[in-house]
């Protein structure tokens, strides 16, 4: 039996990955010395953190000769055998696969009390690599401007069709000059009219009438369904946000957020320190978690595209200038 090897300061070395499978299956396999007929047994144990890891390359290498195996219908005495078993059923409920040994509450809390990233590496076995598209020395903060002072404001929501599976997200943001803020945030997984409330009570509470603030929401899915949510709340608070449905035509989902990158590279994205609670927290954790082919969640960062998005063409539209005036003749 081999428990627990995998190291996170040897994953993106891939030599060292490479070996230490390699001494597995010829140095711990070579062990085996039985009689013909005999049962061998080789038991691994390790949570699937990682992409390189030891624990993947076993786990894709058992899957390959399964696949193999099946495909040319060889009828193999050895049998590998894969069993993926997260600590939880999902992020909602945390109903434990577990029952006997831990309960809801207790991952809940554990879930609660830890970075995103990390309790989804550790016990769901999510690949999650720190800063593949946005790094963490990428990741600054700032003291808000006043709200009059931004040249835009915008309100973005991404609200999933599964109603509590995904994160719902929504993100405040302005912008001044080539600077974005993110200055409010609200990134759960919980119902659509708890997004609503949150809105609602945001509005309210920072006085946002006074401001010129364009809402959108996005969802090319049951879009009034989504906007009347919003509308469900304000008619029980005897007043309405100007929720609209983001109705355009979008690029894949993966292109549009890496496309944020640049804005990170070069400093001009801020989160407001005002404002860091756990919603922000779980923003910064998901634009670090974020890559190709991950099963990270990215609502929130496909939220904050679509704020930047319409942040852009509100200031662009603002600074354009146009001159009118008699068109002189020309000579020839």
């Amino acid at each position: 039996m081999v428990d627990d090897v995998d190291n996170k300061r040897h994953v993106n070395n891939d030599r060292l990955m490479r070996e230490a499978v390699d001494y597995i299956t010829e140095d711990i396999w070579g062990l085996f010395d039985s009689a013909d007929g005999g049962t061998e047994r080789f038991v691994y144990l390790n949570n699937n953190f990682h992409k390189n890891s030891i624990t993947n390359r076993l786990k894709l290498y058992f899957e390959d000769v399964l696949k193999r195996n099946k495909e040319q219908k060889i009828k193999s005495d050895t049998l590998f055998k894969v069993i993926t078993v997260p600590a939880v059923k999902d992020l909602v409920s945390f109903q434990p696969n577990w029952p006997e040994k831990t309960s809801a509450k207790y991952w809940r809390n554990k879930y609660n009390s830890m970075p995103y990233r990390s309790f989804m590496r550790e016990y769901m076995h999510v690949h999650i690599s720190d800063g593949s598209v946005f790094k963490n020395e990428d990741i600054i903060y700032t003291d808000p401007l006043p709200l009059k002072e931004y040249d835009a404001i915008g309100v973005y929501g991404d609200m999933s069709y599964k109603e509590n599976a995904d994160y719902k997200a929504i993100i405040v943001a302005g912008k001044k000059g080539r600077q974005f803020h993110i200055l409010y945030c609200y990134l759960r997984q919980k119902s659509r009219r708890d997004a609503a409330r949150w809105l609602y009570d945001l509005y309210e509470d920072e006085k946002l009438k006074r401001y010129n603030i364009r809402y959108m929401i996005e969802g090319l899915f049951a879009q009034d369904e989504f906007v009347n949510d919003f509308d469900l709340e304000g008619d029980e608070r005897g007043f309405h946000i100007p929720v609209i449905a983001d109705k355009r035509t979008k690029e894949g989902k993966y292109d549009r957020i890496e496309s944020l990158s640049g804005f990170f590279e070069r400093h001009n994205v801020y989160f407001s320190k005002a404002h860091l609670n756990s919603d922000m927290q779980t923003l910064i954790d998901q634009f670090l978690a974020f890559e190709k082919g991950s099963n990270a969640h990215d609502d929130g960062p496909d939220a904050t595209h679509g704020v930047f998005t319409y942040l852009n063409m509100r200031t662009r539209k603002q600074k354009t200038q146009y001159r009118v005036g008699k068109r002189q003749s020309q000579k020839y």
